[in-house]
């Protein structure tokens, strides 16, 4: 019987336990602090960009146990031998056989992917937001620049007509 581990920084510690390296090795290579995962840092919360790296990094660890904590630590290609029908070879996770089994392998690979991609395009996201903002902000300069112009010849039009007007009755006299 397994073990439920509630907690996602203590699922990721125990990879780093069977995997064999060492904790701050591994941590260092996700780019964060061992140090976040000991004590009352072990209760706060952890960067998708963490989660992201991991089930890159190390594509035999099953993503919804990191996620939830359920099923096995490691994608395995687990043969089934029960449904085997007289004569057939016995089918393996991983391996399309028809409607027999869903490919797991390739839902492990989409879940990654998609993973992946959301990282990819709230970074992309982010970096447009960047390169757009002082495009924004010329923008909105440009507007008040034409509204002044376009008060400045207003009021230009206003003068010359009261300057045509004025010429016209002094000649009229």
């Amino acid at each position: 019987m397994e073990t439920k581990v509630t907690n996602i920084k203590e699922r990721i510690l125990l990879i780093a336990e069977n995997k064999g390296i060492s904790k701050e090795i591994f941590f260092k290579d996700l780019g964060v602090s061992y140090g976040s995962f000991k004590g009352k840092s072990k209760e706060k919360s952890l960067s998708s960009d963490v989660l992201a790296t991991i089930v890159t990094k190390y594509s035999d660890i099953n993503p919804i146990w990191i996620l939830t904590g359920e099923g096995k630590m490691l994608v395995e290609n687990v043969k089934n031998e029960e449904n085997t029908v007289k004569g057939e070879k016995p089918y393996e996770i991983g391996v399309n056989n028809g409607s027999r089994a869903e490919d797991s392998g390739n839902a492990v690979e989409n879940y990654r992917n998609g993973v992946l991609e959301k990282e990819l395009a709230a970074l992309m996201s982010r970096q447009i937001k960047q390169e757009l903002q002082p495009l924004l902000n010329k923008l909105d300069h440009l507007k008040k620049d034409i509204t002044n112009v376009l008060q400045i010849a207003e009021a230009q039009q206003v003068f010359n007509e009261a300057v045509l007007k004025g010429i016209n009755t002094e000649g009229v006299k």
